[in-house]
């Protein structure tokens, strides 16, 4: 329930409260480039993912506008120890972005970004194994996005970097690392992504 009335204040705040000159629906999708960072993250290496969604850009002004996102998102990382272990987190990510415009096609992005943890999938060798969720993970995720994007008619092309805040925490005796402590990793994701604009 408290998701859902974030998500409903998130999308309803910029047309109530803020006295905006335009407001623009659009979808977007694109590449995620995921990894982890913190204690044992020379560990693993780059994973692929990808992501999807929805978002409303509101322009306050001529050079500034907010724009909140819905996003799926496929994350994770790759481990090498004890075999290949490859973990993929899927997250339903609500970015809130500040969009500032040196130029009227080129914009910088910055803001905050939730996550709702959805569910993870984990292979060892090529082979599916299980893993706990409410053991293994957190239920959310915060973030911090840094981007920019270039706009082009109803089209705009862009990249963005998510450094995560929240601590991943991994019970090691589950996933084989070798050592006693547990291991607290944040997620970091570079995207590429198309979005168009209605």
């Amino acid at each position: 329930m408290k998701h859902h009335l974030l998500l409903f204040l998130l999308f309803t705040i910029p047309f109530s409260s803020l006295n905006a000159q335009q407001s623009r629906f659009g979808v977007k999708g694109g590449l995620n480039l995921t990894t982890f960072n913190g204690k044992y993250a020379n560990q693993n290496t780059i994973n692929t993912g990808f992501h999807f969604g929805v978002y409303t850009n509101v322009e306050i002004g001529n050079r500034f506008s907010i724009q909140p996102e819905l996003q799926f998102s496929v994350q994770g990382a790759e481990f090498e120890h004890s075999g290949d272990f490859e973990m993929e987190l899927y997250y339903l990510n609500i970015p809130v972005i500040f969009k500032l415009y040196p130029t009227e096609k080129l914009s910088i992005h910055f803001g905050p970004q939730f996550g709702v943890f959805l569910r993870s999938k984990a292979e060892l060798n090529g082979e599916k194994i299980g893993v706990d969720d409410k053991d293994l993970f957190e239920p959310s995720d915060t973030g911090i996005a840094l981007g920019l994007a270039y706009e082009l008619e109803n089209l705009n092309f862009g990249f963005r970097y998510i450094a995560g805040l929240t601590e991943v925490i991994f019970m090691e005796e589950k996933l084989g690392f070798p050592t006693d402590e547990a291991i607290k990793l944040r997620n970091q994701n570079l995207q590429f992504y198309v979005g168009y604009s209605f």
